[in-house]
């Protein structure tokens, strides 16, 4: 996990503000998660025991499931069509980094999700799932791998 900071912005957010507290901390539990880049690996079970490590298992998992997809249709968090990595957008634009070059693993994301098919390049919402691989999640939006750095 990284340390992050919380902008005083945070907390006059009028998106932020409709989501339930418990979704508000688990975005910020995103954030530490995350590379510099805003990538991180889509692994529910992973993310349940890094956040929520006191917290049975499946309740944790649950936890993730249902916070996850608060954030996906706020448009805080957005599911690479792969369904192995998740973006958080404006990540980079909200944190400081002492003046490094920001790292990113968001090639290596690229090399290990499959190309994007034909219809995903034409920029519309996608569907894909919030679970940890093809039928364990939720149907939800995802933008197209193409298009996450710039929303």
């Amino acid at each position: 996990m990284r340390i992050r900071q919380i902008k005083p912005a945070f907390w006059s957010d009028s998106t932020l503000a409709e989501l339930p507290e418990s979704v508000r901390l688990f975005y910020i539990g995103t954030w530490q998660l995350a590379d510099d880049g805003g990538w991180m690996e889509w692994n529910p079970s992973e993310i349940a025991v890094a956040l929520y490590p006191y917290i049975s298992r499946g309740r944790r998992e649950r936890m993730v499931q249902d916070r996850a997809h608060a954030l996906v249709q706020a448009g805080r968090l957005l599911l690479d069509p792969c369904g192995q990595h998740a973006f958080v957008p404006h990540l980079t634009e909200h944190q400081h980094f002492g003046g490094r070059p920001v790292y990113s693993t968001r090639d290596a994301h690229a090399r290990g999700c499959a190309r994007l098919r034909a219809d995903d390049r034409s920029g519309k919402v996608g569907y894909g799932t919030v679970g940890k691989g093809k039928g364990d999640g939720e149907e939800t939006p995802v933008i197209p791998y193409h298009r996450q750095g710039a929303v």
